[in-house]
């Protein structure tokens, strides 16, 4: 029957076949089974309800933790890297702070000679909207430059003023002013046509001068500048205080601009320093990743400091390569957005998509809130905390990628991998006050019910095992696996994969191996559970037969049945990965003949768990299993059905495969061939297929069309024998 070609499966049901007669309901005789299979009767089973939770478990619990999705999105993460990118060091930032060293106390006025001004705005790149602010400052004599560091504030304030002077024909003569006028209401402009610049720095709480002026000062001041001809820039950083909340801010303060494009400034630089050799040096550029390194940080400043590294290198005789490779540095990037200070909000914003990498906008920044509320110390996010307002402007090393389908949110990830791992080790490194509280967060996002986020935190907590192995499992890895919390253990697991795949696997085996060896102890199946769980992640996958190992004492240790369903699920996981025979080969092992009968009932519970399809994306995969390991897997379901306390698991599975075909016509001879497999083991087992095959076929709910076609098929195949 199992050679025999089958029809095609027919468009509508058949008339429904007879029942099946009483001698071919399935039966326990012990004579229906050749030699080699279990026998049906039980002993000493497990008390019911210990083994009814387990079965409810295996169904409930392992569809919920999604280990195979969560697998795939853990190993996503993993092959992004590799042992170069996840190389951190935390330590102090050699860069310095925005602007350099914090300057001492400024003269009363300074004024900037010819060469100052040359220096200071030498290859200045015009950026977009640069015409509108030069027509506000001639039209109200006083600008506020509001914003971050390391956005070519300076070099754009002294800009305008030289500009506006030019046009209004008068002498270039600037002076800088302390940024005491700011909250000097008595502040007169000190000479008639000429340009100022106030340069405001952060004091030592990080707050600005600038934050003090109100709608008094703005207009009091503008009309003072007006009536001498004169002209004042004032470079501050992000508007706060009374200055974000004045009435006539719009028309004094520019805090949203774009910025210069940095490549045109490299060139630009490179053009005005050595215009003999610019061209050859851009066209050897090209061939590197500075381009990709400078719309990274698309900061003026670095696009200045790229070009004279560049210049020092080839002066040097050194490889371009390199040293576009070295400004690439991810390290850096992130000690120099540190070096900034940034507020707690940005702090979050940057921490939660290192965590949730690639994830969609709106779980990041539900995660930043979060983390942003632990902080700041309070107990509600302000209603005015908006990311998308200035997310790209002040993160640009971030970037929002529209999804397929324009109804869902953009994801949101960094423009390059190697920053991730470098903002996960620098922060936690670098930030001993805040690391608890970013403990406690991703611990609150490591139960989380959506499985990305769950997949994120394990990530991010493998990636900072990297740190200091020995602290990551002592502090949270292994507490963790302790809860009683499943979704927190199954990211305590995966957490530990990650630490093994990117770092030292035998360290991380050592550790898993040493959390199953608690099984013969009491009071220890969480962290059992964990263990198992552990067993099905990357680890489990490059050493199938290691992990099975694992597995497999959990199988025969007495009792443990709470960690039925998390073998299962790594089973499972194992499976969906590529390593399905690995899998059935350990199964059939373990139920062969002789078997501990508690160890026999566990083992075909694991196998009907795993042969069950829980997605669409499972069942191709487990189609070609089946298809090519048929020997075993029919033995498996046929030991499943001759046993009575997992009889009906058996055939729920079977039934599913079965209506797979009414869904998929193209399951139709590998789920025929499997069936026929099965039948051919016994009598026994040909009688309860065809019996289920017959109640399947005229089931009032749900008939199945293809039930009634292999049903029709046995029947001929039998007249032929016959």
């Amino acid at each position: 029957m199992a050679d025999e070609k089958p029809p095609a499966p027919p468009d509508k049901p058949p008339a429904a076949p007879p029942p099946a007669p009483e001698a071919a309901k399935p039966d326990d005789k012990p004579g229906d089974k050749p030699a080699g299979k279990t026998d049906d009767k039980p002993a000493e089973t497990p008390p019911d309800a210990e083994r009814d939770t387990a079965v409810r478990n295996l169904q409930g619990e392992t569809a919920r933790l999604a280990q195979s999705e969560m697998g795939k999105y853990v190993a996503r993460g993993i092959n992004q890297f590799n042992a170069e990118t996840i190389t951190i060091f935390a330590g102090p930032s050699d860069e310095e702070p925005p602007g350099g060293r914090r300057p001492g106390r400024r003269p009363a006025r300074l004024r900037l000679t010819e060469r100052d001004l040359d220096e200071a705005t030498a290859s200045f790149v015009e950026p977009p909207g640069f015409r509108d602010e030069l027509d506000l400052l001639a039209d109200r004599n006083l600008v506020v430059l509001a914003g971050p560091a390391r956005t070519g504030k300076r070099t754009r304030a002294l800009q305008l003023l030289r500009t506006t002077l030019r046009e209004a024909e008068l002498e270039e003569a600037v002076e800088e002013v302390p940024a005491s006028v700011l909250t000097n209401r008595l502040w007169r402009v000190p000479r008639k046509d000429t340009g100022f610049v106030v340069f405001d720095e952060p004091g030592r709480k990080n707050d600005f001068t600038a934050a003090k002026i109100g709608e008094e000062w703005l207009r009091t001041t503008a009309q003072r500048l007006h009536e001498a001809n004169s002209y004042l820039v004032v470079v501050t950083g992000p508007p706060g205080g009374s200055l974000a909340e004045a009435p006539n801010r719009a028309e004094f303060v520019l805090d949203e601009w774009e910025l210069p494009d940095s490549v045109e400034i490299l060139h630009r630089r490179l053009r005005d320093t050595v215009p003999s050799e610019a061209d050859e040096l851009i066209e050897q550029l090209a061939g590197t990743e500075l381009a990709e390194v400078l719309a990274e940080r698309d900061s003026p400043a670095f696009a200045v400091r790229a070009a004279t590294e560049i210049l020092e290198s080839h002066r040097a005789g050194r490889s371009l390569g390199e040293t576009a490779a070295k400004l690439g540095n991810a390290e850096g990037l992130v000690h120099e957005w540190l070096s900034r200070d940034p507020e707690p909000k940005d702090l979050s914003l940057v921490l939660a998509t290192a965590v949730l990498d690639n994830a969609g906008y709106l779980k990041v920044a539900d995660a930043a809130v979060s983390l942003y509320q632990r902080l700041s110390g309070g107990s509600s996010a302000p209603t005015s905390l908006r990311y998308t307002q200035r997310l790209l402007a002040d993160h640009t090393w971030l970037q929002l990628v529209p999804s397929e389908d324009r109804r869902r949110a953009p994801a949101l990830r960094f423009r390059h991998p190697r920053v991730r791992p470098a903002v996960l080790g620098t922060v936690w490194c670098g930030y001993d006050g805040a690391r608890g509280k970013i403990l406690e967060w991703l611990k609150e996002l490591a139960i989380h019910p959506d499985v990305e986020i769950r997949a994120g935190a394990a990530q991010a907590v493998g990636i900072l095992a990297q740190q200091d192995f020995e602290h990551g499992v002592h502090e949270y890895l292994q507490p963790w696996g302790r809860e009683s919390s499943t979704l927190l253990r199954q990211t305590a697991a995966q957490g530990l994969n990650v630490a093994g795949a990117l770092g030292d696997d035998r360290k991380a085996w050592s550790v898993l191996e040493e959390w199953a060896a608690a099984a013969y102890s009491e009071n220890t199946e969480n962290l059992c559970t964990t263990a198992a769980l552990a067993a099905g992640g990357p680890l489990g996958i490059r050493e199938p037969r290691r992990a099975l190992g694992v597995l497999r004492d959990f199988v025969v240790c007495p009792d443990k049945w709470d960690v039925l369903w998390a073998v299962a699920a790594s089973a499972g996981a194992l499976l969906g990965a590529g390593r399905g025979r690995d899998v059935l080969e350990a199964l059939y092992e373990w139920t062969e003949p002789g078997a501990d009968k508690d160890a026999l009932v566990k083992a075909l519970l694991v196998f009907t768990c795993v042969v069950r399809p829980d997605s669409g994306e499972s069942w191709p995969v487990l189609l070609r299993t089946a298809d090519e390991n048929r020997e075993h897997v029919a033995v498996l379901w046929s030991r499943a059905m001759a046993n009575r306390l997992v009889r009906d698991l058996a055939l729920d599975g079977l039934r599913t495969w079965v209506h797979r075909v009414d869904e998929d016509a193209g399951a139709y001879p590998g789920v025929l061939g499997l069936v026929a497999d099965i039948s051919d083991e016994s009598p026994g087992d040909q009688n309860r297929v065809r019996h289920a095959l017959s109640q399947w076929a005229q089931d009032r709910y749900q008939p199945s069309v293809a039930a009634a076609t292999f049903y029709d098929l046995m029947d001929e195949a039998e007249e032929e024998v016959s």
